[in-house]
């Protein structure tokens, strides 16, 4: 199951990048030199297009993968059962919860409550 990234977290990131490239450009018109601010525009509107292209984590059947925004590196979480605890996920292994860099805030709203009814039932599958 493939989890995306939250679309209102990408849309506000996209217009405060877009404004930050704006008041940027306008700040070179006006000084005639050049500012940072453009520089670090270019690179949030980067990051945004991740957020809307990229998935935010795929849950496989023995783990959780978590892709790195840009570039082939992944991290895995191996795990016997996942649980779900204040908005996170946790990766259950040996009895053991380990708390995953996953939140809810972050994960579209859809996906996520898909990923609670598959937690939910592989927890009374288990039972």
């Amino acid at each position: 199951m493939i989890v995306r990234y939250n679309r209102l977290v990408a849309g506000l990131m996209a217009l405060f990048c877009g404004v930050n490239l704006v008041l940027g450009i306008w700040l070179v018109l006006l000084t005639r030199n050049f500012n940072v601010s453009l520089v670090i525009g270019v690179i949030l509107i980067v990051i945004t297009v991740g957020y809307w292209t990229r998935p935010y984590f795929h849950v496989e059947a023995n783990q959780v993968v978590l892709p790195a925004l840009y570039g082939p590196v992944k991290r895995n979480f191996p795990y016997q059962s996942l649980r779900i605890e204040e908005g996170r996920l946790l990766a259950v292994s040996n009895g053991i919860p380990q708390r995953l860099p996953i939140r809810r805030w972050l994960s579209h709203t859809e996906d996520w409550a898909q990923l609670e009814q598959r937690v939910k039932q592989e927890h009374f599958d288990n039972l």
